[in-house]
């Protein structure tokens, strides 16, 4: 909560307390300001649901001329409908809040009167807090006297001990040269009170309007920038939410892919094992051929000359078959390694 925020009578009274200006004992006047502190935090958090509740009539009102200038999509009936329930919602929400509003400057009104009577009775005590004073002058001067003889012990020794001390030692001027000022200032407001209270008084109405309405710009303003972050924030959802939709789907489809390399590999493993038996088959055929045709040939050279002529074409016949089987099966093989190892590297 800034100073600009608070009423001059409770600056006032708040520079007075703090430079010993108050009546009674320190537990009372915490008190006062923390009472002053919960009442004004309490009219602004009035303040702040008056100008949410104006904030949301400006942009139902906002999107009805919207979609009446046919700057939107047409939407359908129950949503128009319900859109219509929450702007009467809204207005009410913002009358009731300018209600209590109005009836907390009333009480605000009030607690101003009762804490200026206060401080007019806080001008008696004018001597004994300014002994006060001086006496938490003389404390905090000895205070940082003994800060300073103790700040020797944590220096390093006969490094920059002088630069440290001459430091502290401003500060401790400083420190009585911002006192002085918060008397002198303290003694200036008393003796400017009562002409600022009487400007006051001829100008609390007007103030009032002043600060409506500036209110109001600062609302309509502060408006058209929530629209335009809004509007950006729902651009960069979308974007991000397109952004998702295509790595979904990216990933479903490599996926798919994914689950049809390891089906073709597993086909292609089983024609292999196929084929590989196959050729194993056809091996063993062909070790047996190759065992009869020993057998033949030894039986050949044992026959007469036209009974071979009759045999050797039969023999060759069935030879060029099975080599033909063969060559082919190879080929078949070789390729089906290829096709594998090419998906296997994909």
């Amino acid at each position: 909560m800034g100073n600009a925020e608070f009423p001059y009578v409770y600056r006032l009274l708040f520079s007075s307390y703090s430079t010993g200006g108050g009546g009674g004992g320190i537990g009372e006047r915490e008190r006062l300001v923390l009472e002053v502190t919960k009442f004004y935090r309490e009219r602004n958090r009035l303040a702040r649901i008056h100008r949410k509740a104006e904030l949301r009539v400006l942009t139902s009102l906002r999107r009805r001329r919207q979609s009446r200038d046919g700057a939107t999509e047409e939407v359908d009936e129950d949503e128009e409908e319900s859109a219509e329930m929450g702007q009467v919602d809204w207005v009410s929400q913002a009358t009731q809040a300018r209600e209590a509003l109005v009836e907390a400057d009333r009480a605000a009104q009030a607690q101003e009167l009762h804490y200026r009577l206060l401080l007019e009775e806080a001008r008696g005590n004018t001597a004994t807090t300014a002994k006060q004073v001086s006496a938490s002058m003389e404390k905090f001067t000895e205070d940082q006297r003994q800060l300073v003889k103790r700040s020797f012990s944590s220096l390093p020794p006969e490094r920059d001990r002088q630069n440290v001390v001459e430091n502290l030692l401003n500060r401790q001027k400083q420190a009585q040269e911002q006192i002085k000022q918060a008397r002198t200032s303290y003694y200036s407001l008393l003796l400017r009170k009562q002409q600022e209270e009487k400007e006051l008084k001829e100008n609390q109405e007007h103030y009032d309007d002043q600060v409506c309405v500036s209110d109001m710009v600062r609302l309509v303003v502060e408006t058209e920038a929530f629209t335009e972050e809004t509007s950006i924030q729902e651009n960069s959802i979308s974007v991000h939410q397109a952004s998702l939709r295509q790595m979904a789907e990216k990933l479903t489809k490599l996926c798919q892919q994914k689950d049809d390399f390891e089906e073709s590999i597993t086909k292609v493993k089983e024609t292999l094992n196929s084929l590989s038996k196959q050729l194993t088959e056809e091996r063993n055929k062909l070790r047996d051929l190759s065992k009869m045709q020993a057998k033949t040939q030894l039986l050949v050279r044992t026959l007469q000359p036209s009974s071979r002529l009759l045999l050797d074409p039969v023999l060759a016949r069935d030879l060029e078959e099975k080599l033909a089987v063969k060559h082919k099966l190879e080929d078949e093989i070789s390729r089906l390694k290829q096709v594998c190892g090419r998906e296997v590297r994909d």
